[in-house]
């Protein structure tokens, strides 16, 4: 009996984490990200995805 519910509470952690994983993954999308959530609208500033980011840091 316990060893069924260690089964269903990894099968669950891992669900989960494959969901976020895939949610973190579509708000990379600037065109999903809008649909998902509605934070970016309440901003000041908009987010914007730096082409550079790496070389801009290092300089």
């Amino acid at each position: 009996m316990n060893y069924n519910i260690d089964r269903m509470l990894l099968r669950v952690a891992i669900v989960l984490g494959i969901a976020l994983f895939v949610f973190q993954c579509l708000l990379q999308m600037q065109g999903l990200r809008s649909l998902i959530t509605s934070v970016d609208q309440l901003e000041g500033v908009p987010y914007v995805r730096e082409q550079n980011r790496v070389r801009d840091f290092v300089k």
